[in-house]
């Protein structure tokens, strides 16, 4: 099957998306405007983390089940809610 003019196709065994998805959430981490192990690019906002915390889970999704590690989508919307509480919203 070949991929639309904007997109590609890559094939991976599960060995590298589990690794490309555990890379990927810690990247996520990274980007909170919290963490401050290396000074780069973070989130400018909740809704850019939110695009960030959605292809992250949009990797996840294609690891078989027995290979899924913990709920870390949960993890990084807790990160989220956290850090751009409803009150900080409505303040």
């Amino acid at each position: 099957m070949t991929a639309r003019d904007d997109r590609i196709r890559i094939d991976l065994s599960v060995g590298e998306l589990m690794h490309l998805s555990a890379l990927a959430h810690l990247g996520f981490k990274k980007m909170m405007p919290n963490d401050r192990g290396i000074e780069m690019h973070r989130f400018d906002g909740e809704d850019h983390a939110l695009e960030g915390a959605h292809a992250v889970e949009r990797l996840e999704r294609f690891i078989p089940e027995q290979h899924k590690p913990a709920d870390q989508g949960a993890n990084r919307r807790a990160l989220i809610r956290h850090w751009w509480p409803l009150e900080r919203k409505t303040a």
